[in-house]
C-alpha cells in the first residue's frame, strides 16, 4: 500500500466513525425551531407596537382621555369637545 492510500484509509476511519448515524433529524428540528421562534418574537415585537418605536395610543384610554387627545391634536375642536364631555358625564351620571 502507498502512503496515498493508507492516508485516505486512516482519515475515512476517524472522518465519519457513526457519530451522526441517523442522529441529524434532532438538529433539523432544532434549526426549524429556532426560526421558528424568531419569526414568533418578530411578530410579536410589531403587534405590540414595541417594534420600531413609533408613537401608539395607549390600548386602556378611557373616553374622556380620548377626548382630550383628538382636542389637543386638533380632530375636534373646543366646542365638540365640551359637548361630547358633557354627553359622556351625563350617560355616567357624573
Amino acid at each position: 500500500m502507498n502512503a496515498l492510500t493508507n492516508a485516505a484509509l486512516v482519515a475515512g476511519r476517524y472522518w465519519d466513525d457513526g457519530h451522526m448515524d441517523g442522529d441529524w433529524w434532532w438538529m433539523a428540528l432544532l434549526m426549524a425551531a429556532f426560526w421558528v421562534a424568531i419569526a414568533v418574537f418578530v411578530v410579536w415585537l410589531v403587534r405590540s407596537g414595541a417594534g420600531l418605536g413609533g408613537a401608539s395610543a395607549p390600548r386602556d384610554e378611557g373616553p374622556e382621555e380620548i377626548l382630550r387627545r383628538r382636542l389637543a391634536e386638533g380632530s375636534i375642536d373646543v366646542e365638540e369637545y365640551e359637548a361630547r364631555l358633557a354627553a359622556l358625564r351625563k350617560e355616567s351620571g357624573g
